[in-house]
C-alpha cells in the first residue's frame, strides 16, 4: 500500500511546525492509556482449530543465554480464523501441554482479533513461548512470551497493537512521506520513538492515533490535545491508510454446542424383578468456537447428574432424560432421550389377581385420579388402594405409605366390610394400560379412622366415606356415598 501523492503534498503545504515540547511527552506509549482497546471490546475472532504439530523456525528471546535466537522446534499448531477473512497460524512451544497450548492459542487469537484488520494484514504467524521476555513484531509475525511482566493484563491489547503496527505498517509507511511528517511535526510522541526514529516511531504513534480518531472518549482531555498537537502530520499519514476499528458487526455469530446422547431413545426391559432400573448414559458435546464449560443431566428440569456420563435410577414407564451443555460464551444446547422401562412380569394369584388394586376410570368423569377402587362381582371383593395420612399429612405404617386392600362384605344390612388382606401398593411398579404410573385414590386418616375413596361398582362410580368401627377386626362401616355423574 503506497501513500498517494495528494497526501505527500498536503504534508508539505502544512509547512514546518516547531515542536511544542523540548522533550517528548511520553517515555513509551503502550502505557499512556490502558483502555484504548479493552478485553470487553468486540473481536473478529471466530475460532481456533488444532492442525497437529510440525517443525517450525521461531524466534525465542530466551535462547542464546537470554540474548535471543532462532530455534527450530516441533510446535503445537493452531489455525485462527477471523470474520474479515485472514487466517493466522499460531505456533505454540511444546513446553505447553496440549490443553494449555489450545487455551493460550485461543486467548491470544481472540485478543489479536480485536485489532483493526489493517494491523493484521501481514500477520501470518504468532509465536508463543513461556518466559519473562518482551513481545515482538515484524517477520509477518507477532512474538509472545506469556510471562512477560508489564505486557499482560490491561496492557495486553495495547502491546499487541504496538507489535502489529511493526508487522503490518512499518513496511508500508517508512519512507519519504513519513520522514516529511516527522520533520513537519518537529517532535516525537515518546522518548522511545525519538531514540529509535526509523524503527519505533510508527508503532509508538499508531495506537495513540487510533485512540484520538476512534476512541477519544477513552483519553483524558490533556492527552487528547497533547497527542493531536505532537503528531498532527503523522496522523494525516495514518488517515490515508483507511484504518477502521473492529465493531459489533464484525463479531462472529456464536455457534451453539453440538450435543448427542449415545443410544438415544430406547426401551429397557426389567432385569431384577423390581420396580425401576439403573441405566447408564453417555453423551458428547463439542463447541466449534470455544470450549464446553458445563454438562448436566436433567429430568423434569431438575439436575440429577453432571459430566458426560451418568448412571440414573429411572422408574417404570416413560422418562424423558435431558442432556445439557453450556459453552464458554454462556450458550447452551440440549438433547433428549425418551427411556421406557418395562415393569416386571406379574404372576396373578387368587388373592391378588392384578399387580395393583384398582381400575382406570372413564375420562368422562373428570377425576383427579387415573386409578380408583373397584368392586369385583366375580368374588364379591372390593379391591381398593389407600394412602396413609396422619393429622392431614402424608404418613406411613412401617415405612409403607400406600396399601392395596381387599374389602369383603361383612354385613349388607349394616353396610360394613372387613379388611381381609393388604399389601404394599404396586410394589413392582406396574403401569396402567396407558403406560402411566397408577394413582391411589383412597385416603385413610389414622387420627380419626375415616377412610374416603372413589369406587366403581358395575356401571356406577361412587364417592364414599367409611368409618373404622372395629379396629381389632378391621371392620369399616359405610357412612355416606354419592354417585358421580359423567360430564
Amino acid at each position: 500500500m503506497k501513500l498517494s501523492t495528494p497526501i505527500f503534498f498536503t504534508l508539505v503545504l502544512l509547512g514546518s511546525a516547531g515542536g511544542a515540547y523540548s522533550n517528548p511527552p511520553y517515555s513509551g506509549t503502550v502505557w499512556v492509556d490502558l483502555d484504548i482497546i479493552t478485553a470487553a471490546d468486540p473481536s473478529a475472532f471466530i475460532q481456533i482449530v488444532s492442525i497437529g504439530s510440525g517443525p517450525r523456525v521461531m524466534f525465542d528471546r530466551r535462547a542464546d543465554n537470554g540474548n535471543g535466537d532462532w530455534v527450530t522446534i516441533n510446535a503445537r499448531l493452531f489455525q485462527a480464523s477471523y470474520t474479515d477473512g485472514n487466517a493466522i497460524e499460531i505456533q505454540v512451544n511444546p513446553e505447553f501441554e496440549p490443553s494449555e497450548a489450545a487455551i493460550k492459542a485461543r486467548f491470544y487469537g481472540y485478543a489479536i482479533g480485536q485489532l483493526p484488520k489493517l494491523l493484521r494484514l501481514d500477520v501470518e504467524t504468532v509465536w508463543i513461548h513461556r518466559g519473562n521476555k518482551p513481545f515482538g513484531g515484524r517477520n509477518d509475525n507477532i512474538l509472545i512470551h506469556t510471562d512477560a511482566l508489564g505486557y499482560h493484563g490491561s496492557a495486553l491489547e495495547e502491546t499487541l497493537f504496538h507489535e502489529a503496527c511493526h508487522t503490518s505498517l512499518d513496511s508500508r509507511l517508512y519512507g519519504a512521506a513519513w520522514s516529511n511528517a516527522q520533520t513537519l511535526d518537529g517532535e516525537y510522541i515518546s522518548t522511545y520513538a525519538k531514540d529509535n526514529p526509523a524503527r519505533e516511531d510508527i508503532a509508538e504513534s499508531c495506537a495513540l492515533y487510533y485512540a484520538v480518531r476512534f476512541k477519544p472518549e477513552r483519553l483524558s482531555e490533556i492527552d487528547l490535545n497533547l497527542i493531536t498537537k505532537t503528531i498532527k502530520n503523522r496522523m494525516l499519514v495514518f488517515d490515508s491508510l483507511g484504518m477502521e476499528p473492529v465493531t459489533d458487526s464484525d463479531r462472529p455469530l456464536k455457534s451453539t454446542p453440538s450435543v448427542a446422547i449415545s443410544g438415544s431413545s430406547r426401551t429397557i426391559s426389567d432385569t431384577d424383578n423390581a420396580a425401576g432400573e439403573s441405566i447408564s448414559f453417555t453423551a458428547n458435546a463439542t463447541d466449534t468456537d470455544g470450549t464446553i464449560v458445563t454438562t448436566q443431566w436433567l429430568i423434569d428440569g431438575v439436575e440429577v447428574a453432571t459430566g458426560s456420563s451418568a448412571t440414573l435410577s429411572l422408574p417404570n414407564g416413560l422418562t424423558v432424560v435431558t442432556f445439557k451443555a453450556t459453552d464458554d460464551d454462556g450458550i447452551s444446547s440440549t438433547t433428549t432421550a425418551t427411556i421406557t422401562v418395562t415393569a416386571p412380569a406379574y404372576e396373578p394369584t387368587e388373592e391378588w389377581p392384578s399387580p395393583y388394586n384398582g381400575i382406570t376410570p372413564d375420562s368422562s368423569f373428570g377425576l383427579a385420579f387415573n386409578n380408583i377402587g373397584v368392586f369385583s362381582a366375580s368374588d364379591s371383593i372390593i379391591y381398593v388402594c389407600l394412602r396413609i395420612f396422619t393429622d392431614g399429612l402424608p404418613s406411613s405404617v412401617n415405612g409403607v405409605s400406600q396399601f392395596d386392600m381387599r374389602l369383603k362384605v361383612a354385613s349388607l344390612s349394616e353396610a360394613t366390610v372387613q379388611i381381609t388382606k393388604f399389601r404394599e401398593f404396586n410394589s413392582n411398579g406396574a403401569l396402567n394400560e396407558d403406560a402411566q404410573t397408577p394413582d391411589c385414590s383412597g385416603i385413610f386418616e389414622t387420627t380419626t379412622g375415616v377412610y374416603t375413596d372413589i369406587i366403581q361398582t358395575n356401571t356406577s362410580v361412587l364417592e364414599t366415606t367409611w368409618n373404622l368401627i372395629e379396629p381389632a377386626n378391621l371392620i369399616l362401616k359405610l357412612d355416606s356415598f354419592k354417585e358421580l355423574a359423567a360430564n
